[in-house]
């Protein structure tokens, strides 16, 4: 892709009002895979990285993707599945999400896109695995060997793309 990637984020109404500041680059595979993901109406609320993803909240999901050279998506739809949040350090905050194949930890957050993170998951009708409603904040649950919280059911909201990611 040429260098005007950004400028396409930046003008493509879909993306324009998240693109200032998130962190996304011009010629990334994953500002292209972004443009080709989102539908005609759908519209980016945030745009963030962190060390290991790249992702974009949108009102329906969260799209991550993760790699450098062979880039992969992962996409987690709304009310997101949190485990636990609000662990800070002094390199951000950190939220764990259950991905379809076990825990997502985003660490080195700031704390808007934490709060807008942990809001995506309160969404919804309160009766769904992703409801953190009787979670305290500042705690992160340590998922189990397989990825899951102990007692918490599995994510039922998780569509993994056609390449699953390898931790």
């Amino acid at each position: 892709m040429q260098d005007g990637m950004v400028s396409s984020l930046r003008s493509d109404p879909r993306t324009s009002a998240a693109v200032s500041g998130s962190g996304w680059v011009g010629n990334s595979p994953q500002a292209e895979q972004l443009l080709t993901h989102l539908a005609p109406g759908e519209r980016v609320e945030l745009l963030f990285t962190t060390l290991r993803f790249h992702g974009a909240l949108t009102s329906r999901r969260l799209l991550l993707w993760q790699g450098i050279f062979k880039v992969e998506r992962m996409e987690l739809r709304r009310p997101l599945p949190v485990l636990g949040s609000g662990s800070e350090s002094r390199f951000g905050e950190a939220v764990v999400l259950d991905g379809p194949e076990g825990a997502i930890e985003l660490k080195a957050l700031s704390a808007a896109v934490s709060r807008a993170l942990v809001a995506a998951g309160r969404q919804g009708d309160g009766n769904t695995p992703a409801s953190v409603g009787s979670q305290e904040r500042g705690t992160v649950r340590e998922p189990s060997a397989h990825g899951r919280t102990p007692n918490s059911p599995p994510s039922t909201t998780c569509t993994p793309s056609a390449s699953p990611m390898r931790r």
